[in-house]
């Protein structure tokens, strides 16, 4: 679906030679992506299209309104959700090449525990409930020592 917008007033264009002939010799496809450029995409656009002699895709000016509309649109942190619209969300995130971040770079995910926090935590409980050296919750901090290393190696092998 193609639409024509006409400016409210005339605008001059100052283009380089180069810039002139890029022009002419792209019209065709700048007129088909039909997007309202300003000087600067304009050049940006016609350096894209003689890098690529004319196969270009998507304008870069278009392509960071698109990232910046993905963006503005997406479920930011705070927003409520369902349950299912959690596990939709992170099924579709495990399918993604870069799944920790936006088009933009922003992080999508958000730490929910900070274990030096926890750990401080269970040391308290630990505190109130006599000092006892019990699971809590199958949770527990052991000492660092090379048996202890030993232990979690012969597990992560299978051999205990």
């Amino acid at each position: 679906m193609k639409t024509v917008t006409y400016l409210d007033t005339e605008q001059k264009l100052v283009l380089p030679e180069i810039g002139y002939q890029l022009l002419h010799n792209y019209a065709d496809q700048i007129q088909n992506w039909g997007v309202n450029l300003t000087d600067v995409d304009l050049l940006e656009f016609l350096q894209q299209l003689a890098d690529t002699d004319g196969s270009s895709t998507i304008p870069p000016s278009v392509h960071r309104v698109l990232n910046s509309k993905a963006c503005r649109g997406a479920i930011m942190f705070g927003d409520t959700l369902l349950p299912s619209e959690c596990s939709l969300i992170v099924e579709e995130l495990k399918q993604t090449s870069l799944c920790f971040q936006c088009a933009h770079g922003r992080p999508t995910t958000v730490p929910l525990v900070t274990l030096e926090a926890l750990h401080k935590q269970i040391a308290k409980l630990g505190l109130w409930n006599g000092g006892s050296n019990e699971l809590w919750h199958g949770l527990h901090q052991h000492v660092p020592s090379l048996e202890r290393a030993a232990q979690r190696l012969s597990s992560a092998r299978g051999l205990s």
